[in-house]
């Protein structure tokens, strides 16, 4: 095969955007399709940074396009001074433009989101139709493009005056099935990143018009931003303290800090880091300078004021996570992101910026609320306690083990495979259907381990509790994370021992409990799991059609229905649990890799995926009654 001067391919932006959209989105699926919408909204936001408007509505339309509009100054449409095109234009189809990049542009850019100039035109790119409407100057223009290019004339911008008075812009698009094999927005996405944003940028109005299912509209305004974002978050909590959240913030060398905390009975920590109003799912250099610093403040209190004694030894950052909930927003001037997609921060200097903002204010508050720094010390002090105790029963397992190398379950029954990538591990209800599963796997690559029947609550039980269960210490010791770990934000996936955990449980109410119980583990003691997409469950058929030829799986009675109808005199078999199943259909029903159907658990919004999980799994009875029966008028919350 030749290789020569002509084989080297010089793409032009918008050819790049397409070929390579992997670069500029997190994906094609449906995290990448919400993306587009966010992108437009930054740069709304940008306008108001700057003083101009204090609105942004954001539509969904019967034919599933998005509109987003703001009041700001609108997009300049004169002719480019170097370009030489209308400066709309130059916006939409091209990368690396924008006015950041300006010293008159947008001075307070930096403590916006997008500074690389590539939101506007990437959505472009990607869009089968975007329609620009720009209202400025008494004027209203408009352009249209397709798939990052202008449609029509390109030197004749459409402009006609203006009958309205407001400025501002307005951007239309739908999105491209060439890049988008399902275009269908979520309103449950879009609501959640305006209410977040509400919170993030306060004293701003954020409107939701969803046309396509005839919903009334929905607005987002918050006064005190962070503080009202925790208390939301908290709501259903038990035990909160204190009775206003704490609270952090300032300047320091170029970075804006705000902190708000607040404590719970609850196990574990809820941390939720934003940078410049981005979700950094992955934390970053921003939450371990909060948790050096909050932690060295505590510390130095705690021996000051005797409540740490001089035999022990100092508080650590696990120790004082159990209860915690707190939400850390940094505004940075030049943010070094991991990737487009912006899910960690890793500027250096901003842990220690953190951190000079963190410990003083932090010190201080402790001296003037002596009791809530007694109550967070005391807590911390009994969570070293547990993890002591479950760190020495690990221990002692190790030392129990018939070789002294390995603190794996004895009930275990791993593969052959070292590489986690490659490797799964499936958690069985019960020994007789892992008998059955152990003829049907793949010994290369699939593990097992048998639970015997439902595991313990997770909302009901404590700390200790919890860590001293049998099950869960199989379970935790199975896939490798260390014990005194759970609850942590910061499990390292990638010494994990298997690359999926499957949850392989019977099809009945018994085996859906388990599976709610195992998530509601998983979501509160190791959702970096969830986070990683380590997370999955066999979609298991109810039935099995049997003709003379072959066998039809089929996931429900409908579908069970239908192939009756295709298949007369067809035999029909209801499944029943894995561990009565035949060896060849548990294959290839859950097991093979090319037949089974495997689904990833996902959580979109961790806050109320919580919020639900400690409505029907909690203490609390009548919050789950009305829920499920309505309240004393009949209504139920939906």
């Amino acid at each position: 095969m030749s290789y020569n001067e002509k084989d080297i391919a010089i793409l032009n932006d918008i050819e790049h955007v397409r070929q390579r959209f992997n670069m500029y989105i997190p994906n094609a699926s449906k995290e990448g399709l919400h993306h587009l919408i966010f992108e437009i909204v930054d740069n709304s936001l940008d306008e108001i940074s700057e003083g101009y408007g204090d609105k942004i509505i954001v539509s969904l339309h019967k034919d599933n396009s998005i509109s987003v509009e703001d009041f700001g100054r609108g997009i300049p449409c004169g002719i480019h001074p170097t370009e030489k095109i209308p400066t709309l234009d130059v916006v939409l189809t091209k990368l690396k433009a924008g006015g950041k990049f300006s010293k008159t542009g947008y001075k307070n850019a930096s403590s916006l989101a997008g500074l690389f100039g590539v939101g506007s035109s990437v959505v472009s790119a990607l869009s089968k139709s975007l329609r620009a409407i720009v209202h400025r100057e008494g004027k209203e223009y408009f352009r249209e493009y397709q798939q990052g290019k202008v449609i029509g004339d390109p030197n004749n911008l459409e402009i006609k005056d203006a009958k309205q008075k407001h400025t501002g812009t307005k951007i239309n698009f739908l999105p491209d099935d060439e890049i988008f094999k399902v275009i269908k927005y979520d309103p449950h996405i879009i609501c959640h990143r305006l209410k977040e944003l509400s919170y993030l940028f306060p004293k701003i109005e954020y409107q939701f018009i969803n046309e396509r299912d005839n919903k009334q509209k929905e607005i987002f305004c918050s006064e005190k931003g962070l503080s009202d974002y925790i208390l939301d978050i908290c709501e259903d909590k038990e035990d909160l303290f204190p009775k206003d959240p704490i609270v952090f913030s300032g300047k320091s060398g170029n970075t804006e800090t705000e902190v708000v905390i607040l404590y719970s009975s609850e196990i574990g920590e809820t941390c939720l880091s934003f940078c410049n109003g981005i979700y950094t799912a992955d934390g970053g250099t921003a939450i371990s300078g909060f948790r050096k610093s909050f932690t060295r403040a505590l510390n130095t209190f705690g021996r000051d004021s005797k409540l740490i004694s001089e035999k022990e030894t100092n508080l650590t950052g696990d120790d004082l996570r159990d209860g915690i909930n707190y939400i850390i927003s940094v505004k940075v001037k030049e943010p070094q992101f991991a990737g487009q997609t912006k899910a960690k921060l890793n500027n250096p200097e901003v842990e220690g910026e953190v951190g000079e903002i963190v410990y003083p204010q932090a010190l201080e508050y402790f001296k003037n609320n002596a009791k809530v720094a007694d109550k967070i010390i005391t807590a911390a002090l009994a969570t070293r306690k547990a993890r002591t105790a479950a760190r020495k029963q690990q221990e002692i397992t190790r030392r129990k083990s018939i070789f002294g190398k390995t603190t794996l379950p004895g009930k275990l029954i791993d593969c052959a495979s070292e590489k986690q990538e490659d490797t799964e591990l499936y958690l069985v209800e019960g020994l007789s259907a892992v008998g059955t599963a152990r003829q049907a796997r793949n010994a290369n690559f699939q593990a097992l381990l048998p639970l015997k029947g439902k595991i313990i609550s997770s909302e009901k039980q404590t700390l200790e509790k919890i860590m001293a269960n049998q099950e869960i210490q199989d379970i935790v010791a199975a896939i490798g994370i260390p014990i005194e770990n759970l609850g942590a934000e910061d499990i390292d996936c990638s010494k994990l021992r298997y690359g999926k955990i499957i949850f392989l449980f019977d099809a009945d109410e018994d085996g859906g409990h388990i599976t709610t119980l195992a998530m509601a583990f998983f979501l509160r003691y190791a959702r970096p799991l969830f986070e990683n997409g380590m997370i999955y469950s066999v979609d298991a058929p109810l039935y099995v059609v049997r003709t003379k030829t072959k066998r039809i799986y089929c996931q429900d009675e409908k579908e069970m229905t239908e192939m009756l109808r295709r298949h007369p005199g067809a035999m029909i078999t209801r499944l029943k649990g894995h561990g009565e199943s035949e060896t060849s259909e548990l294959e290839e029903t859950c097991m093979n890799p090319e037949t089974r159907k495997l689904f990833k658990i996902e959580l979109s919004d961790f806050s109320e995926s919580n919020k639900l999980v400690r409505m029907f799994m909690g203490t609390k009875t009548e919050d789950r009654k009305k829920l499920l029966f309505g309240d004393e008028n009949g209504r139920t919350n939906q």
